[in-house]
């Protein structure tokens, strides 16, 4: 997997905001959704849950602060509007969350909307295709599948079951702690995810917030996360990194920068608040909304 030779999120983003323009005037005469094709989710083993990174990580740059400015906690989308930016998502009717403005716009009509007999909460710009997050209602994804649209409709290249990702040991009772299936994202021959629950650590003995590479070729685990690295909204691949944050009152507000071969810890940086959303802005700055802060960090050497 050769991430030099892959866009930036910057140029990824670029390109899905194009593309979308021109769905946005194909779907207004397109016909309703068709049913998803007979794609058989494969259901993946339990994950580890208390596993340390496998070794410390290496990336080719490190984030340095250029700003931090308090905000007023709950103007997210004017967030996105004022830096002129765009969540790497599309909004989808009866969902939660920010609005279309602040993403790609509304998700395109062809995308099935039922599946397996869930619901689509949530489709991520993944190009050529898209990232289709299934699940009972808008909290409790976990049914992952990878589509483009094709002339004829849309076509499915493959499915997860995440079931198992949702509960840590001890915790399969307690709905407080699901962790559902927050983020996706794909790179080559590797699948990124995001699961996490939305309360305190301790909840779920601080097994919560990873981040899992899946091989794509082998359907295997290729690394997880240490836990308590990821309870951001999102997570942005740069070069050989993800970048993502966790934090919760009363625990450590930190922003992570993972090896993404291996998903060891290459860069940790303290912030003010726990972190919402990680966008790249430009090839060499990336944007970080925290609960009542909002930084500029430049990406290099």
């Amino acid at each position: 997997m050769n991430f030099s030779k892959t866009l930036s999120p910057f140029a990824r983003r670029a390109v899905a905001v194009a593309a979308v323009t021109g769905l946005l005037f194909l779907s207004v005469a397109a016909s309703p959704p068709s049913a998803a094709p007979d794609v058989k989710p494969i259901k993946l083993e339990p994950p580890p849950f208390r596993r340390a990174p496998a070794r410390s990580g290496k990336t080719g740059f490190r984030l340095s602060e250029i700003t931090a400015r308090p905000n007023q906690v709950t103007n997210d989308e004017k967030w996105f509007q004022r830096n002129r930016i765009r969540l790497d998502e599309f909004a989808v009717e009866g969902t939660f969350g920010l609005g279309a403005e602040a993403k790609l716009g509304p998700a395109p009509r062809e995308l099935p909307r039922e599946y397996n007999g869930l619901r689509l909460i949530r489709v991520i710009a993944s190009a050529p295709g898209y990232l289709l997050v299934y699940g009972r209602d808008y909290s409790e994804g976990w049914l992952l599948a990878y589509a483009t649209i094709e002339k004829t409709g849309p076509s499915f290249k493959f499915a997860y079951d995440f079931s198992a990702y949702m509960h840590a040991p001890g915790t399969e009772k307690d709905d407080l702690v699901l962790q559902s299936l927050q983020w996706a994202a794909m790179r080559g021959d590797l699948l990124y995810v995001s699961h996490f629950h939305r309360t305190n650590a301790s909840a779920s003995g601080e097994m919560n917030a990873y981040i899992t590479a899946i091989d794509l070729k082998t359907n295997a685990i290729r690394w997880r996360s240490a836990p308590l690295v990821c309870n951001s909204n999102n997570f942005e691949l740069i070069g050989d990194s993800v970048v993502c944050g966790y934090g919760f009152t009363g625990e450590d507000d930190t922003l992570y920068v993972l090896d993404a071969f291996s998903g060891g810890i290459a860069q940790a940086v303290t912030v003010k608040s726990a972190p919402s959303y990680v966008v790249a802005e430009t090839d060499n700055r990336v944007l970080v909304r925290c609960y009542d802060t909002d930084y500029a960090f430049r990406i290099g050497n």
